[in-house]
Order: structure tokens, then C-alpha cells, then sequence
């Protein structure tokens, strides 16, 4: 059975800080913008990490979970945006104490998600992030 990753405070805020420094001018883009929302069982996820591992070659790309749901996809620090290409995603969540996920565990791995986005090379792609707390899609 997998086990949840739980996200260490200093880690989660590390993440972020990646997350943040991203946004300054004078970044690379990486060829195309992605934004959406994630919910769980209908209901927006107020936090979190979202995953996108390149299906074969290329970058992976995250992006962090605002209190409403929504999230924009970046690179790294110093590359904003994704690549365009097919990604299997996966969704981490800041369990506190001896709390447990708001969703399923298999979300945690993009190899068990069964969550695949398609990134197009124009425009800005608009991306729903489906969860269960009971994992079935």
C-alpha cells in the first residue's frame, strides 16, 4: 500500500519559495501557460502541490494550490509555464500531526494518479484536477 508523503513544514515552505521566485521578470518561458483548479469530491483543495511529470522526454513542472483551488503551472525558478506535451500528475498535500489526506493516496503518485494532461503548444491551458476521497475517477 503507498503511503502518503507528508511534507516536512520546511520543505512545503521551500517548495513555495520556488513557487514565488518564479514569478519575477526576465524568466525563459517554457513555450505555453497552464492554470486550473483542484477539487475534491466537488470541493476546491485549499492547499497543495501539484505534480506534472513529462510522459517521456522533457521538465517537469509544478504548481502550488491556493486556498480557492486554483494553481499556474511553473517550470522552475528560472523558466516560467510547461512545455507542451503529455504529463501524468500527481497532488501533494501538508498533512498536519497525525491528520490524514483530504483525498485518496493513490493521487500521490503520477505513476498510481491515473490523472494524464495534454499541454497545447497556444494558448493557455485550463486543466480540472478531479479528486475522491475514495480515489475512484
Amino acid at each position: 500500500m503507498l503511503k502518503a508523503i507528508r511534507f516536512v513544514p520546511q520543505v512545503f515552505l521551500a517548495l513555495l519559495l520556488i513557487a514565488l521566485g518564479a514569478g519575477c521578470s526576465g524568466k525563459e518561458s517554457a513555450g505555453s501557460t497552464a492554470a486550473g483548479v483542484v477539487t475534491v469530491d466537488g470541493q476546491p483543495l485549499q492547499k497543495g502541490l501539484v505534480q506534472f511529470y513529462p510522459v517521456g522526454e522533457g521538465r517537469s513542472a509544478f504548481a502550488t494550490i491556493k486556498e480557492d483551488g486554483t494553481f499556474r503551472v511553473e517550470t522552475t525558478a528560472g523558466i516560467t509555464g510547461i512545455e507542451p506535451g503529455n504529463y501524468k500528475v500527481a497532488v501533494q498535500y501538508e498533512v498536519e500531526d497525525e491528520g490524514s489526506l483530504p483525498f485518496s493516496e493513490k493521487y500521490t503518485s503520477s505513476a498510481e494518479s491515473g490523472i494524464e494532461v495534454t499541454i497545447s503548444e497556444s494558448g493557455d491551458n485550463q486543466i480540472e484536477i478531479k479528486l475522491t476521497k475514495a480515489g475512484d475517477q
